[in-house]
């Protein structure tokens, strides 16, 4: 039988359809494959093909505190849930635990952010490459002391650029200060605010197509008071190309009740049952951009929830999901329509954040291995000095 040789752009074609750990070990195949693969034209082909074409399939970054034998520790877990597999559904891969003292912000292109609740130290990091960056500080005085630092994490598609952002939040003074840094440029920079604003929340509630959305609340000067203007509940979002911050209004007809998603590409929110209620159900809401305005999508029900407290979120396919206190996964499975229950922990565990999660081979400048025991050329005593 003669060899087959497939053309250079088939090969191309076939690999970046392939999922992350066969291309890592692709890489030994040859000198020619792995500079293939390490390409920056590569990386950004399979990070714009690689699609999930079953959507009962999930990934998503899990943050989590367990109590098991009287301790409580963080655990950061990218999780991959397949429910065809009734046996073990579950896949995970654990963070390094060095990395366990901090919280999870978001993720963008298999990177995930993480970061303090005091913002002083930020890690970009691909869970499955295992490569990390310690994001260095900077010195901005914000001109005073904030009741608290709120992190987001944003693209760029324009410019190819990840950023993060710190909003400096000032209840007294019901004003907001914030600066932007560049994966580009290694650097922090200034961003100027042109409306008052206060955010609710350590980290962003929300990142869609790379943008983060904020849960918050827009003050008036004394004028527009005095035309009955009295601020409003709206969410923020950051304009991560132009570095200007704009706002969008609050759905009226759900007060605080409910968790702002990506759903099927489009901005919602996901509005569970009042626990008084005796229906259980979950309303999307969609947010229609021509129009300004929220509109109800669809219900789905019954989710089996009642008098539980739980964590709900949807993939971007729109599979939707909530995780419960006593470690139990409920999914709505789209192709029969129903709520599943699965347990995939055992012990108490206190829910932190949860996001969904797409894989690629994206490796920023200055990302290293991070062993259990050391991180970013610090030994492990200074990395917990740094928190």
């Amino acid at each position: 039988m003669s060899d087959c040789i497939l053309p250079g752009d088939v090969m191309v074609s076939i690999l970046t359809r392939l999922p992350v750990k066969s291309l890592a070990r692709f890489k030994s195949v040859s000198w020619s494959w792995r500079d293939l693969i390490s390409s920056p034209q590569f990386i950004k082909l399979h990070r714009d093909q690689l699609t999930n074409d079953d959507p009962r399939n999930l990934s998503f970054v899990l943050h989590r505190r367990e109590s098991a034998e009287h301790t409580l520790e963080h655990n950061l877990s990218l999780i991959y849930f397949n429910a065809a597999e009734k046996s073990s559904p579950f896949h995970f891969v654990r963070f390094p635990k060095i990395l366990n003292f901090l919280m999870l912000v978001g993720s963008i292109h298999g990177l995930v952010c993480l970061s303090c609740r005091k913002s002083r130290r930020i890690v970009l990091g691909n869970p499955l490459l295992n490569r990390w960056k310690l994001i260095r500080p900077s010195r901005r005085n914000f001109g005073g002391k904030p009741d608290f630092i709120s992190v987001g994490f944003g693209y760029d598609p324009v410019d190819d650029d990840y950023k993060v952002i710190r909003i400096a939040n000032f209840e007294k003074t019901s004003e907001a200060k914030a600066e932007v840094y560049s994966t580009n440029l290694d650097a922090w920079k200034e961003v100027k605010i042109n409306f008052s604003f206060t955010i609710g929340d350590n980290f962003n509630d929300l990142i869609l197509n790379g943008i983060p959305y904020w849960c918050g609340d827009i003050y008036v000067t004394e004028d527009e008071m005095l035309d009955g203007d009295e601020g409003s509940s709206d969410l923020i979002w950051f304009d991560v190309h132009n570095e200007v911050f704009k706002s969008i209004p609050w759905p009226t007809t759900v007060g605080d009740h409910g968790k702002f998603v990506e759903w099927k590409a489009a901005l919602a929110m996901l509005v569970p049952s009042y626990r008084e209620e005796l229906e259980d159900y979950v309303d999307v809401l969609v947010y229609d951009e021509k129009e300004a305005s929220w509109k109800k999508k669809c219900r789905y029900g019954s989710m089996g929830l009642k008098h539980h407290y739980y964590m709900i979120n949807c993939s971007r396919d729109g599979v939707i999901f909530a995780l419960t206190e006593e470690g139990k996964l409920i999914i709505h499975d789209p192709v029969a329509d129903e709520f599943k229950k699965f347990s995939f922990s055992n012990g108490d565990i206190s829910l932190e954040n949860v996001c969904d999660y797409k894989e690629s081979l994206v490796c920023l400048e200055g990302m290293v291995p991070v062993q259990e025991h050391f991180a970013f050329g610090y030994s492990f005593m200074e990395w917990l000095d740094f928190l």
